[in-house]
């Protein structure tokens, strides 16, 4: 496969009398889905193996599209960037075509956060969701707001049981007794690799913005 090489705003076109052998490439695939907006981002950054320079950013031969549609390359920042307003399709994939015609596809399946409930237990709180629980590759960050106590974020790392995530009354304790704006964001990390690609996989779902009276 060959690819045009970024580097220090510099643009090195390989010339097509040199063919190598394919080099084996990394990226880094990214897709965040916002609830409440309906608001789908996407992003995938390449990099090909220097020996000289180490990892190096790259631009990808063909075009590369995040569930079908192509992704806008960013020179300054040497990546694919996709944004869309859209209800969360059932099927994600990004993929691209390689010099011989063979299509590269990274499938995923989406996470629907669903609904979730913050309750009292007989001294914290009990964050159920309408959602399988945390594999040991996810974690959930739970977003407070308020406009008279400010802003708090808490974090769990998976995996969790079945039986929610517990908040300690003292990790929002300026909540208590009060209102405030609650959100969730569940997100996970693997690694999937097809020939000559290997890559890092993000996603993050953000869930609506319910109002939470402790």
């Amino acid at each position: 496969m060959k690819y045009t090489i970024v580097f220090f705003s510099t643009i090195l076109l390989l010339p097509s009398c040199f063919n190598p052998k394919p080099s084996p490439i990394t990226c880094n695939l990214y897709m965040r889905y916002e609830q409440d907006h309906r608001k789908m981002k996407a992003e995938a950054t390449f990099f090909e193996l220097s020996t000289t320079d180490g990892n190096m950013q790259i631009r990808m031969e063909s075009s590369v599209a995040f569930i079908g549609s192509n992704m806008v390359f960013n020179e300054k920042l040497t990546r694919y960037q996709f944004e869309r307003t859209i209800d969360l399709p059932k099927n994600l994939s990004f993929s691209w075509n390689g010099d011989d015609g063979t299509k590269t596809i990274f499938e995923m399946e989406p996470i629907n956060i669903g609904n979730f409930k913050l309750g009292p237990t007989e001294k914290d709180y009990l964050l159920n969701i309408d959602a399988p629980p945390l594999e040991k590759n996810e974690k959930l960050t739970l977003l407070f707001n308020s406009k008279v106590n400010g802003k708090t974020n808490l974090e769990f790392v998976g995996p969790t049981d079945e039986l929610g995530v517990n908040v300690t009354s003292n990790a929002i304790a300026k909540f208590i007794s009060s209102t405030a704006s609650m959100s969730i964001v569940r997100t996970k990390t693997y690694y999937a690799e097809q020939e000559n690609c290997t890559c890092t996989i993000t996603q993050s779902y953000y869930s609506d913005w319910k109002e939470i009276a402790f």
